[in-house]
């Protein structure tokens, strides 16, 4: 699935230099200007879609998918223990 319809202006994010960063935005305060970010927000009118979406593209790429859980403390390095808050059930959880 493409991230934008073809039809859809999606402008792209980055770093900008600070002489870019001076250009796009003038009469910026340039004491330590070393540069400056570019990038969007946006606002969606079915959120629940997007998290199902978000979701289920995860998932496909193996995630390990919870609802109702708690991350209670560190195990190790990159991993997590985690409990699930209806049935208490605790286990680990592992990065890929």
């Amino acid at each position: 699935m493409p991230a934008c319809p073809s039809n859809c202006i999606c402008p792209t994010r980055g770093l900008e230099s600070a002489a870019a960063t001076r250009k796009l935005f003038p009469g910026i305060a340039e004491a330590g200007l070393s540069g400056g970010a570019i990038w969007y927000d946006y606002q969606t009118r079915h959120p629940d879609r997007l998290t199902w979406l978000v979701a289920a593209a995860a998932d496909r790429r193996g995630a390990q998918l919870m609802n109702y859980a708690r991350a209670i403390g560190p195990k190790r390095a990159g991993t997590a223990i985690v409990r699930d808050e209806l049935s208490d059930v605790k286990w680990t959880s592992k990065p890929r």
